[in-house]
């Protein structure tokens, strides 16, 4: 366990010596079977803009916490696999920035308790699972894919102009929200997709 911005936390290899460099926006993160020795050791995002290519938390023991404060983010430009067996005590914004095709997100049952943003211009994002932000959903940039997965918000916002496509087939999208502003969509240069989709509010 240790802070994010510590290099004496990080390998170049699994169960390797520690004094690698920190994740930048082309290195793969993983925390797998030699990153934990204890129970609900945790992993701190301790500066404001953490950053890594994908993140994979499988194979990781005696369920580790992932602690973001408020006033700190994580950046990902790739994919992003949670696990059943953490603890996300996540109050950050999280940014999707990727600018390729195929990036997946597993959430493995993990909420969001904060802004989420995808906003990579050309990129692309398919969910393995049910997708759930306790507070804002931002679809700004790229493509959007729930492969018929369940995505629920507080605000599923994507009131912007820019290119995007947006594919929700036979998908449940829940929002409770404001109902003025929990499904807030600008059809301007959207590509929409959403057969046999339900979207439903439960906000007043």
């Amino acid at each position: 366990q240790g802070n994010w911005n510590d290099s004496l936390h990080w390998a170049g290899t699994s169960g390797g010596t520690g004094g690698y460099c920190i994740p930048t926006a082309i290195d793969n993160v993983y925390f797998d079977e030699n990153s934990f020795f204890n129970q609900n050791d945790t992993v701190f995002i301790n500066i404001g803009n953490a950053v890594c290519h994908n993140m994979d938390w499988s194979g990781s023991e005696f369920n580790p916490v992932f602690y973001v404060p408020e006033k700190n983010n994580l950046r990902i430009f790739g994919s992003l696999k949670f696990i059943n067996e953490m603890d996300l005590q996540y109050k950050g914004y999280t940014y999707f920035e990727s600018v390729y095709k195929n990036n997946f997100i597993a959430s493995a049952n993990q909420s969001f308790i904060s802004n989420v943003y995808f906003q990579g211009i050309t990129g692309e994002w398919i969910l393995n699972d049910d997708f759930s932000v306790y507070s804002k959903l931002h679809f700004i940039f790229g493509t959007l894919n729930s492969n018929q997965n369940n995505i629920s918000c507080k605000v599923f916002n994507s009131n912007y102009t820019n290119q995007r496509s947006l594919i929700i087939n036979s998908s449940i999208i829940t929002v409770n929200g404001d109902l003025t502003e929990a499904w807030y969509i600008d059809g301007t240069n959207l590509n929409f997709s959403a057969e046999n989709s339900l979207i439903i509010s439960t906000g007043l």
